[in-house]
């Protein structure tokens, strides 16, 4: 291979109609394709670029739904809870990233968790002594939360 050429990244095409697919790049970028010019794109981290373009899309009668779900990976049901999502919220709320992560828990239970370490339970012993739902948070308590 001469120095200055750069080698062509692989591109692997799944179409939702006759001249729409997504091309996925072996860089990782989904590259949203509509009559040979790029209307979009997104990467496995932008899920929010993703559901912009899968809502817009999927206002066209002429695009089947499930054919545009399989182009962009993933199930029919997904697709129709990210439109109902856009519907009831808005589209701009698709980029509205929600916090993950546990509930924290409220000072009565974490009060009863304490007792029943301190009575010399353990993490198994307390959990089934009903002083949590969650056997983790015991752990947390304990340790610090692990994230």
């Amino acid at each position: 291979m001469l120095p200055e050429v750069e080698p062509k990244t692989e591109v692997r095409t799944r179409w939702f109609c006759g001249n729409g697919a997504v091309r996925e790049r072996d860089d990782g970028v989904f590259e949203v394709v509509i009559g040979g010019v790029i209307i979009g794109w997104f990467s496995r981290g932008e899920p929010e670029r993703r559901n912009l373009l899968l809502v817009a899309l999927s206002d066209n009668p002429s695009i089947q739904l499930g054919d545009l779900a399989r182009a962009f990976g993933l199930s029919a049901e997904r697709l129709r809870q990210i439109r109902e999502f856009a519907r009831v919220h808005g589209a701009d709320a698709l980029f509205v990233r929600r916090k993950g992560g546990r509930a924290p828990i409220s000072a009565r239970l974490k009060k009863r968790i304490v007792a029943l370490f301190d009575q010399g339970l353990n993490i198994d012993a307390t959990y089934a002594k009903g002083g949590d739902r969650s056997r983790s948070k015991g752990i947390d308590l304990i340790h610090g939360p692990i994230c």
